[in-house]
């Protein structure tokens, strides 16, 4: 007899050898049992998950004549016919090669035919979702109304495909993704099973690549044995699969923990050289430094590596902490998807590593330098609200025990002035001024801050328009509060106050918008440094509302840039340069507006540039215009 696939001569016969799909097994037994069999199922779920094997032993069930409860006797004349394929009851029908209406016209025909010999006539129809609209429109009718000896039984790797009418006349069975450690436990009964002697780490591996689809893991292991004969080794399935090695994933890990950049960029260098797929090397360490996350986190309810390297991979887990896995994690998925596309994805898978590097040293370098920089404002802002008189007390007696030392203030004072300084609009100082005027005086409140009380004096104004400045953003438009320290606020603020604090925020969200729209193409500019394709969105937008951090950007009706700025890595790339220019943890909205832009805000025809077209004829590229 010639040889026959591991997959095909291990296929499963009963229902009690299906393999991680006891709520398929156990549902369709106890309507065998009872008798509550329906005329149409729908088995749904990942490739090598056993749909079509499902399929065909219900159908043996369904014609056995000698039936042991709800598991065919596999030895009648009707079982074996159809194991073999040779029954005439029994149809398998391949939708992707016979997905037109004529298919099926002639399938409603046969159906009204009685079986030849058995109870039922089954129809099995794989892939249905490659059927055409004509065709699943002719097989809804008979789906809907079948004759009482017929039973449909469709699988389908792509459901959402289905029209919803199929699905709805079917009774539908989710098959799941095969666990790693029940799928190695049957590797290594298939294993003893053909006199294989398989290590550990290499069932795991295979399990690992099949990605829950169990005959993808026998194939492989059929290639194996093919491979490397009796006995099969985890260097085995690397060079069969041309996978990464363990030993190279160790020495990435290692690189990354360490900051080696240098390590790294050699190992990208020797696999160019052996003709490695670099995008399946990324794909590879990213699968196992998510490896790594699970064994940090405590991930026990399944093993992610072979027990035998438990150790190893738990002492490179610990050089690394959590916050530092999701981090590179976000870099090498992100890195993946860019690389499927690109003309030179070594370049690519270069600097992510090094990226990778810096970022898997210090935890999240940009989050860092956003606390950093947002605990900078909050000081800043602290000592400019804090009057001279309380200051000076202060540092004598230590009554305010918040107030920093005078010398980290001055530490972050110089360092703030080492800063390229932001362009600010003329005026802006007096029109603070104004604010913290209008906002009360000394003899109304107590405070100092702004008027011409006692402790109104140049040196305290000069002090406070000094720290102002220096938190930048929105500190010069916040002076109603700088009249007075918290401390008097608390003791000052009674019920009939929440009027006035709604009045005030209002006003205070009105200047905002106002130094916003007067600021919108510096905020521009500093866009374009980071994605020029978002700024030629935002270039015929403007500022609409700001309420507390949160900015509204407005758009004409028919803009189609909308949509475009609408997706999260756009807003988010107009978040981040909110808070170069006002620091804060900024959210950005989109909207529309029939009414178009404030007149301040309109541009001249020249600069009104049609974004859309721009991108899709220069693929985000911003170029130069000849109008000569």
């Amino acid at each position: 007899m010639a040889y026959q696939a591991l997959y095909r001569r291990w296929r499963p016969r009963r229902f009690a050898d299906i393999v991680g799909q006891e709520h398929v097994t156990r549902t369709l037994q106890n309507a065998l049992l009872a008798g509550r069999l329906t005329h149409a199922y729908l088995f749904c779920g990942p490739r090598g998950t056993g749909k079509t094997t499902t399929a065909q032993v219900l159908a043996r069930a369904l014609n056995c004549r000698s039936r042991r409860g709800a598991e065919p006797c596999n030895e009648c004349p009707s079982c074996r016919g159809i194991t073999a394929g040779t029954s005439m009851d029994v149809a398998e029908i391949d939708a992707a090669s016979h997905r037109g209406i004529d298919e099926i016209r002639e399938l409603r025909e046969k159906v009204r035919f009685m079986p030849a010999g058995s109870r039922y006539r089954v129809y099995i129809i794989d892939e249905v979702h490659m059927l055409t609209s004509e065709a699943f429109n002719a097989l809804l009718k008979t789906l809907e109304e079948p004759p009482a000896h017929v039973v449909f039984i469709l699988a389908t790797t792509e459901p959402h495909k289905v029209p919803l009418t199929i699905i709805s006349r079917c009774q539908r069975f989710d098959f799941h993704r095969i666990g790693l450690s029940v799928m190695v436990d049957y590797l290594k009964k298939v294993a003893a099973g053909a006199d294989l002697v398989v290590e550990d780490s290499a069932l795991y591996l295979i399990a690992r690549v099949a990605e829950g689809g169990l005959r993808d893991a026998l194939g492989v292991l059929d290639q194996a044995a093919a491979f490397a004969g009796g006995r099969i080794t985890a260097r085995d399935i690397h060079q069969i699969l041309g996978t990464v090695r363990e030993e190279m994933l160790d020495e990435v890990a290692a690189a990354l923990a360490d900051g080696r950049a240098d390590r790294l960029l050699g190992l990208v260098a020797a696999l160019v050289d052996q003709g490695k797929d670099l995008l399946l090397f990324t794909r590879s360490v990213t699968a196992f430094l998510r490896n790594l996350l699970l064994w940090h986190a405590g991930c026990v309810e399944e093993p992610v590596v072979a027990p035998a390297e438990g150790e190893r991979v738990g002492a490179l887990a610990g050089r690394f902490t959590r916050e530092q896995l999701v981090h590179v994690l976000h870099i090498l998925t992100r890195v993946e998807q860019e690389m499927k596309w690109a003309s030179q994805p070594r370049i690519l898978l270069e600097v992510a590593l090094v990226e990778a590097v810096h970022t898997a040293g210090d935890g999240s370098l940009v989050a860092l330098q956003r606390r950093v920089a947002e605990l900078e404002r909050r000081l800043d802002h602290l000592t400019g609200m804090l009057p001279v008189e309380s200051k000076a007390a202060a540092g004598r007696e230590g009554d305010l025990e918040c107030s920093p030392p005078a010398g980290r203030v001055g530490d972050t004072a110089r360092k703030r002035e080492e800063l390229p300084p932001v362009p600010r609009r003329k005026g802006d100082a007096e029109n603070a001024g104004e604010e913290r005027g209008s906002a009360g005086g000394p003899g109304e409140d107590g405070g100092t801050g702004a008027g011409n009380g006692p402790g109104d004096s140049r040196e305290g104004r000069e002090q406070t328009g000094t720290a102002a400045d220096r938190a930048g953003g929105y500190d010069h438009l916040a002076g109603a509060n700088t009249a007075e320290t918290p401390l008097q606020a608390r003791n000052a603020r009674s019920v009939g106050d929440d009027a006035v604090d709604k009045s005030d925020a209002g006003s205070k969200n009105a200047l905002r918008l106002k130094d916003m729209q007067d600021r919108w193409e510096q905020i521009l500019d500093v866009v374009r440094g980071i994605s020029r394709p978002v700024s030629v969105y935002l270039a015929r937008s403007w500022p609409q509302q700001v309420e507390e951090y949160c900015l509204t950007v407005a758009f004409e009706q028919t803009d189609p840039c909308k949509d475009r700025l609408e997706s999260p890595e756009n807003r988010r790339v107009l978040e981040q340069a909110l808070a170069v220019l006002f620091p804060g943890q900024w959210e950005v909205r989109v909207s529309c507006s029939s009414g178009g832009a404030p007149p301040e805000m309109k541009r001249s025809p020249e600069e009104q540039v049609d974004a859309a077209a721009a991108i899709d004829l220069f693929g985000g590229e911003e170029v130069e215009l000849d109008r000569g």
